[in-house]
């Protein structure tokens, strides 16, 4: 977004910021902010703007105190934040302040209980850690966090509708180019809300709940996922151009706000600020993993001038890794790369990928190559991806002919789809599973690459999925001769058509740490192959590997303490690595553990579900963690936070049972 008139910040980093005002917040203005679904954090004035209606402050967000709604990503940049025009001296630019903002859609942020901002200095360790310490005691205790909680999306005994009234709703939820038609005529039945007109005389409009009740949970079968959830309230976007440039500067907005027993109180049907729904578009600037866009416009301006030595030194390590087999940079290019497309490339919208921390990690996008004797061209993915605190340019290094190839052969696949029957395909394809480790030592990561050839003389349509090595993906047999159980937690998966041409290689995995899925807990001869995929297909070959004894792992051990407490029958997962992209995702540096007494219970499944941070103070864990979890305590490897599904009908005794067992003590302080 644009801002205008700013009066420029300077950054201010630790003393040299005024002496932080004293917080004087109590603990009802505190519960007043945050029951209302404000997120509460520190932010550095970077800019101030003013308009005749409104202020505009754009800011940087330092530390998180209460997530709440707001979206992880947007702490990575600034924030444009509005208020009232009569605000437009009270926070100054270049300072710190703690405040209350409410993110209303998603890119919309407002400035909420504004009386209520301090002045603070966010290296002032101290008063920062007394105003988390606060936040904390008092957020767990508000409906807010009760209702975010909640149980609502899985449903519920749907209401008595009648027939148009239930047909109505399953056509927004299935057609979402006519739910501005659709939205409004919902808002005008019984199901929406009317005008209180009891109160003729008030300034302040005031609406009934609807006719026919409902609630939050009832509501998201009926009309699908919201948008948009801001506190009490869950919008559903009416307008198929949220996601244009295109339109005028509203648009149309289903919005549901709900009680603390979240049930339906005001259904209506209103128009909001396009600029609010409506992102910008480009590479994502960030402001402490360097600039995309910069980059992508380097690699570019390269392939221009053929400077192919600058342009390599952009890439990331495996593409630079296949340069050697190539007589020169320029011939590694020119086979590998659309070079005229790339530097001709416009900038189209990309789509972003943000890790769990909320910083970009990676940014995708395509140019398309145009295919002599086809309608439609070719579309070929390149990536900007950050390493560390550096973005470099990264792609898949095939041969553009053996691409071009492949797609056409995926899009004959998509078009005619092929039925290829087990038996077939097991003769036609081959999985090799090779240790890439010295030896395997307990306690130390025993790694294999795995691999799918095929060995017929036809191209071989697959499905390919990213998630190949995760549900169960091995093979393991113990020095006794038992089965070692698969104990990962599951993962959301996608699966897309693929083509293996003959005598190609797919690398399903060139680093799969088998001990991140599987408790290899003593030593002796252990047996291993890959499964195949899909799942019926033939077993690779087998290794046998020699197991040295050695010094059990962290998580080893502190899953060994839960299986020795967790009741029989109760099932054992646990995520020690997480999906590709997520590396500094939340817990990272912990680890997840899933003690199940009864799966897909009402609300998900039902247990105990723990997460153990290296960090001992609570002032450093995650705030958005702590959105779904509670905390428990410190034990010996750190913070332990937990979330309970009717666990205490199921296993009365869980939380003395597993502070015993973990050594789970109070933090200090507390």
């Amino acid at each position: 977004m644009r801002l205008s008139c700013f009066a420029l910040g300077v950054l201010i980093v630790g003393s040299s910021l005024a002496r932080a005002d004293e917080p004087a917040l109590s603990e009802p203005a505190l519960e007043r902010a945050l029951e209302s679904g404000c997120s509460f954090f520190v932010a550095r004035i970077e800019a101030v703007g003013a308009e005749e209606d409104k202020c505009r402050f754009l800011v940087k967000v330092v530390r998180v105190f209460v997530a709440g709604d707001l979206a992880k990503q947007e702490t990575n940049g600034p924030l444009e934040i509005l208020a009232p025009a009569a605000y437009g001296n009270a926070l100054e630019a270049g300072t710190c302040y703690a405040m209350f903002v409410r993110q209303d859609a998603p890119y919309g942020f407002s400035w909420l209980f504004r009386d209520d901002a301090f002045k603070i200095d966010p290296a002032d360790r101290e008063t920062v850690k007394r105003l988390h310490d606060l936040a904390d005691r008092v957020y767990t205790r508000t409906s807010m966090l009760r209702f975010r909680r909640g149980k609502a999306l899985a449903g519920g005994e749907l209401p008595d509708l009648r027939e148009d009234l239930a047909s109505l709703c399953k056509q927004f939820k299935d057609h979402p180019a006519r739910r501005g038609e659709l939205g409004r005529r919902i808002v005008e039945s019984d199901l929406g809300s009317r005008v209180d007109d009891s109160k003729p005389l008030s300034a302040t409009r005031v609406y009934l709940p609807p006719k026919t009740p409902w609630n939050r949970g009832q509501m998201v079968a009926l009309l699908g996922y919201p948008s948009w959830t801001c506190g009490w309230t869950c919008l559903w976007c009416c307008d198929e151009r949220v996601d244009s440039d295109r339109g005028g500067g509203e648009m149309e907005v289903l919005s549901a706000t709900f009680d603390p027993n979240e049930r339906a109180v005001c259904v209506v049907y209103e128009m909001q600020e396009r600029s609010k729904w409506v992102g910008s578009i480009g590479f994502p600037r960030d402001a402490e993993g360097g600039d995309a866009a910069r980059v992508a416009r380097s690699f570019q301006e390269a392939l221009r001038r053929s400077d192919w030595g600058k342009a390599l030194s952009l890439c990331s390590q495996r593409v630079k890794a296949e340069t050697p087999g190539a007589d020169s940079a320029e011939a590694f290019f020119r086979r590998f790369v659309p070079v005229e497309q790339i530097a001709s490339f416009g900038g189209r919208r990309p789509g972003e990928f943000s890790s769990g921390s909320g910083h970009a990690t990676r940014v995708s996008c395509r140019v398309e190559i145009p295919v002599p004797g086809q309608q439609w061209s070719v579309g070929w993915p390149w990536t900007l991806v950050r390493v560390g605190q550096v973005w470099a340019v990264d792609f898949e290094p095939i041969a553009l002919d053996t691409f071009i190839r492949k797609e056409l052969l995926k899009r004959e696949f998509m078009d005619r789809p092929v039925r290829m029957k087990p038996e077939k395909f097991s003769r036609a394809v081959e999985f090799r599973l090779s240790p890439i480790d010295y030896e395997f030592v307990i306690g130390a990561p025993m790694r294999f690459r795995v691999e799918m050839k095929n060995v017929g003389d036809d191209p071989i349509p697959y499905r390919w999925s990213s998630a190949v090595m995760t549900g169960d993906p091995m093979l393991v047999t113990d020095p006794e001769g038992e089965t070692v159980p698969y104990v990962d937690a599951p993962y959301q998966i996608s699966v897309v058509w693929d083509a293996i041409l003959p005598g190609e290689t797919v690398v399903f995995a060139d680093s799969y740490d088998v001990t991140t899925q599987y408790r290899i807990v003593r030593p002796g001869r252990y047996r291993f192959q890959f499964r195949g995929w899909p799942r019926d297909s033939e077993l690779s070959n087998v290794c046998e590997v020699e197991v040295k004894p050695g010094i059990l792992s962290d998580a080893e051990r502190i899953s060994e303490r839960l299986l020795g407490v967790m009741p029989a029958g109760w099932q054992f997962e646990r995520m020690l690595s997480l999906p590709h992209g997520e590396e500094d995702a939340p817990g990272a540096g912990g680890r997840f553990f899933n003690l199940i007494g009864r799966r897909d219970g009402k609300g998900g499944d039902a247990g105990v579900f723990l997460v153990l941070l290296k960090e001992t103070e609570p002032a450093d864990a995650d705030p958005w963690l702590k959105e779904h979890y509670d905390l428990w305590g410190l034990c010996p490897c750190g913070l332990v936070y937990a979330r309970v599904n009717e666990a205490a009908q199921l296993w009365p005794s869980h939380r003395a049972q597993l502070e015993r067992a973990l050594e789970i003590k109070p933090p200090p302080g507390q």
